[in-house]
């Protein structure tokens, strides 16, 4: 699977998230709006709580709006997504090779962080170079080393590939 195949998949995964967001806006814009949500006493603040959740969803919503416009622009650009660099650059698809064994591959999005993909049998994590990951093999190159602290917890590798 190439990085524009990987890219549509992802805009696939957003778009399942809107799908989700708009449904849980709906249904807490229902029950904002319920007659069983009228307030019945002072302390009684579902129809609030409902409202709070309904704009929060709306603004989920926005957001994944704009990470699908994002992605969208970038496959605009596919012919240079798919040049093939050894710089790791925003939409590299990386291998990372631990070294405690681990074999890790990522694909660095300016969005969609987070979302895990399979694909021919091997998971890809989306990652922005927002995270620690990326920052640290941001501009390296094969054979490089990378060395990072999450959560107390120390990783070092080498990247053993870049497409």
């Amino acid at each position: 699977m190439n990085k524009t195949e990987l890219l549509n998949e992802v805009v696939l995964a957003l778009r399942n998230l809107l799908t989700q967001a708009v449904t849980a806006a709906e249904k807490a814009h229902k029950a904002a709006t319920d007659d069983q949500s009228v307030a019945e006493t002072q302390y009684d603040t579902l129809a609030i709580e409902a409202s709070y959740l309904a704009q929060g969803q709306s603004l989920r919503i926005d957001e994944l709006k704009a990470q699908i416009q994002q992605l969208e622009a970038l496959q605009v650009e596919t012919e240079q997504l798919n040049v093939a660099n050894s710089q790791v650059n925003l939409g590299s698809l990386v291998w990372l090779d631990y070294d405690n064994g681990e074999n890790k591959k990522v694909f660095i999005l300016p969005c969609g962080a987070g979302i895990q993909l399979e694909v021919e049998g091997e998971k890809v994590l989306v990652v922005t170079p927002k995270a620690p990951l990326a920052k640290d093999i941001l501009g390296k190159t094969v054979d490089d080393d990378f060395e990072l602290v999450i959560a107390g917890k120390h990783q070092s590798g080498f990247i053993s590939e870049v497409t």
